[in-house]
């Protein structure tokens, strides 16, 4: 396992055993400050809750994580749907976002999209991105 894939996969336990509750109380040191949030190019607060979320995608056969763009777009690996068809009807995303408590915010996949120009490879989309249109948020 290299090292990319070892954080990925620490990541994505950390978020799974973390769960959607009202009052977790997170670390000020955790949180992004107003010099490392940068939304829609510019800097931001860290309060605003783009730059403080956490994405988990269920693919309704595995679990991936990914970066909320907007709040109907997920930034996630192609691979999390390339292996297995997935119908969109069970994917699922979990968005988890506040600075001193968490608050859990689920929306349904309405759309997969692929970079234009990827190619595949061994099954798997390169580049090995993937844009998630949700269809709530």
């Amino acid at each position: 396992m290299n090292l990319s894939s070892g954080f990925i996969a620490l990541f994505a336990f950390s978020l799974l055993t973390a769960g959607c509750t009202s009052s977790v109380s997170t670390s000020s040191n955790s949180q992004p400050n107003s010099d490392t949030a940068i939304i829609h190019g510019k800097k931001s607060l860290s309060s605003d809750p783009i730059a403080q979320a956490t994405v988990s995608v269920n693919t309704g056969s595995g679990k991936c994580t990914g970066v909320l763009l907007s709040d109907r777009v997920v930034l996630t690996a192609a691979h999390c749907f390339d292996f297995e068809p997935v119908e969109l009807s069970r994917a699922k995303i979990t968005i988890l976002s506040g600075d001193k408590t968490q608050e859990c915010i689920s929306a349904a996949v309405s759309e997969v999209s692929y970079e234009p120009s990827a190619v595949v490879v061994g099954g798997v989309h390169q580049p090995d991105l993937a844009l998630l249109k949700l269809t709530s948020a």
